[in-house]
């Protein structure tokens, strides 16, 4: 997503999955300078620059970028095919 330094945003990630089947839910924002989530050996592919971690429904991160640029999430949840819902928006 595309970011303007000093603009304060607001990233959260609501679950819609079944609670019993699912109940971990993660958000990370990774800089502009992530070039992959799987690197090399001994590589480095991405930053993370803010990342929440939460056992329940939602879990949102707020971030002050520095620089302009395309920024990543990466989001994880406990099971393939977890639904969610992602928001992002201006506090």
């Amino acid at each position: 997503m595309a970011l303007t330094a000093g603009d304060e945003v607001r990233v959260a990630v609501e679950s819609t999955a079944n609670p019993r089947t699912s109940n971990t839910l993660a958000v990370q924002l990774l800089s502009p300078n992530s070039v992959t989530l799987h690197p090399s050996v001994g590589g480095q592919g991405y930053q993370q620059l803010a990342g929440k971690y939460v056992c329940g429904g939602a879990a949102f991160i707020t971030y002050v970028p520095a620089v302009s640029g395309t920024y990543y999430v990466w989001i994880t949840t406990t099971a393939t095919g977890d639904a969610f819902s992602l928001i992002v928006s201006s506090p």
